[in-house]
């Protein structure tokens, strides 16, 4: 239902650029009446065609080639009466050569990107420039410039009417020109379409502008001398304020005011010349259209630039926000966790200082070794305290030289998890060290840093497991810039809540300061990430 649906559209939509290539054959001969030298100004067919393949894409070419041969039918069997078989051919051959202009003009155009007015900045001005040779000229160039000879060449008219090289190039110039305008006025509507929400955006102000631009032409139909110019000056505001779209449409709403004005012989042309008179507008329609192009072209450039500007301004201000935000949590997390760091060096120091002062009251005696044993226990706990603080300070401030070399990771695993089994069997704990087959014998990294590592992460699973076990399990990942081993530790213990997980391995966090087996630094898992970034790896 939906494709039968999806092809009454195409079809209905197909039979209207037919209709509307055929009516504006019949219209763009009828307007001009132009001499026979003259033709043909304005051809508004070849844009429709155009637009045509734009709308509907390759469906297009068939009703243009449907709406060619009838034009043609009508031009060569009816207003000329050819008998057969002069009309068939010239019927044929007028229809292929216009179904060739719109075919090559749509290739260039889709080629280009659908420009004037897609809405890509890069490298516009010399993109307008390949647009009007390619898309508006050269089709007409090659298709006209044949059509022209054909006629002549199958006993249809003469190349010009005095028979002269001139005569004939002067119609070809002529015919080339009406088809290029053609397509240089109607061939950007279809982007337009595309940028149907940023036009309506513009909403008002465009239309009461679009509608000012006949305005001149119209008065000079009241025979206000002169006026007629302001039509220009309209134009180009429109352009300044509304960019290459402004641009496109009101120097298409100029030209077809102004061919009707000449049409029903009224406005600021001599229509006693109407040949001449549309051809010079034409030219000038060309020369003032690309202007304000360009005017409109730069207008876009310039809102373009401002908007990539405000957008990398808007981006940079968040960027500092964020960075910001995170300095200031750093040094919230810095002030917290020194608070912290004073009690707990004040607590061994005092407990330390304590016994010392206790021994020299009292002498030698009973309690000796164990005051001894109390202080040294208190010395080491304050030992691997400032030890943890120094190791980062260090590890953040770059001054730690990894030292990598082949080294054997299975032999390194397993002599930490030998040196921590003891203290996981007192807790009643099972550490198992799971290897890879895969792995090799030797891998080149930095044995210290690694057994460092290593000491941090199963020693942080010990402390925090009550009961059952803890893995760790040691592989390898394939990735592009080699084999990286993969270190994994696995417990039984409460976990870590979802809310601190992207927070347990940053400096100065400690994501069981709450929890009374926390008795360490909290920055165990900081110096574990920063070896495995110096190591070019990762940690979570």
């Amino acid at each position: 239902m939906a494709r039968t649906i999806r092809f009454a559209q195409l079809f209905a939509l197909s039979a209207l650029f037919a209709i509307a290539y055929h009516l504006g054959a019949l219209a763009s001969v009828r307007i001009a009446r132009i001499p026979e030298a003259n033709w043909t100004v304005i051809w508004l067919s070849s844009g429709i065609g155009l637009l045509c393949v734009r709308a509907i894409g390759s469906a297009g070419l068939a009703a243009i080639g449907a709406a060619a041969l009838a034009t043609s039918t009508v031009y060569y069997a009816v207003r000329l009466g050819l008998p057969w078989p002069q009309a068939p051919v010239a019927i044929l051959s007028t229809a292929a050569l216009d179904l060739l202009q719109v075919w090559m003009a749509a290739q260039a155009d889709r080629r280009l990107g659908h420009w004037p007015v897609d809405g890509r900045i890069e490298g516009t001005y010399g993109r307008m420039v390949t647009y009007l040779l390619r898309v508006c000229l050269l089709p007409p160039l090659v298709t006209c410039t044949l059509l022209v000879v054909k006629d002549p060449l199958l006993g249809i008219g003469s190349l010009s009417p005095d028979g002269s090289v001139t005569g004939m190039l002067m119609k070809i110039f002529i015919v080339v020109t009406g088809n290029a305008l053609g397509l240089f006025l109607l061939g950007p509507l279809a982007a337009l379409w595309d940028r149907r929400q940023a036009l309506r955006a513009a909403g008002p102000e465009l239309l009461v502008m679009l509608a000012l631009v006949p305005l001149p032409v119209l008065l000079s139909t009241l025979a206000i001398p002169h006026v007629a110019i302001l039509a220009f000056a309209v134009a180009l505001m429109v352009a300044v304020r509304h960019g290459l779209a402004g641009s496109v449409l009101a120097v298409l709403v100029l030209t077809l005011t102004t061919v009707a004005t000449v049409a029903a012989k009224a406005g600021p042309f001599p229509v006693d010349q109407a040949g001449m008179t549309m051809f010079g507008f034409a030219l000038v329609i060309v020369v003032l259209g690309v202007t304000f192009h360009f005017v409109g072209l730069a207008v876009d450039t310039l809102a373009h630039q401002q908007a990539n500007l405000e957008r990398l301004v808007a981006a940079r201000t968040q960027a500092l926000e964020r960075k910001s935000a995170e300095l200031a949590a750093l040094a919230d997390r810095k002030t917290a966790f020194l608070a912290w760091l004073s009690h707990e060096v004040r607590t061994p120091l005092n407990a330390i200082l304590g016994m010392v002062r206790l021994m020299r009251r009292d002498g030698p005696g009973p309690d000796h070794q164990r005051r001894l044993g109390i202080a040294e226990t208190a010395g080491r706990h304050l030992v691997r305290l400032l030890d943890d603080v120094l190791e980062l300070s260090r590890l953040e401030a770059e001054a730690v030289t990894l030292a990598p070399e082949p080294a054997d990771a299975r032999a390194l695993i397993g002599e930490v998890a030998t040196i921590l089994q003891p203290e996981a069997e007192a807790k009643g704990l099972r550490l198992a060290v799971v290897v890879s087959p895969t792995l090799r014998p030797a891998y080149r990294l930095d044995p210290l840093r690694l057994r460092q590592l290593l000491f941090n992460l199963i020693a942080n699973a010990i402390k925090f497991t009550d009961a059952g076990m803890i893995i760790v399990r040691l592989g390898t990942e394939d990735t592009p810039d080699g084999t990286r081993l993969v270190l994994e530790v696995e417990d039984t213990g409460p976990g870590v809540p979802e809310s601190a997980r992207d927070s347990i391995f940053d400096a100065y966090d400690r994501a069981g300061a709450g929890d009374s087996r926390s008795d360490g630094t909290g920055l165990g898992l900081a110096i574990v990430r920063q070896i495995v970034e110096r190591m070019g790896g990762r940690s979570g």
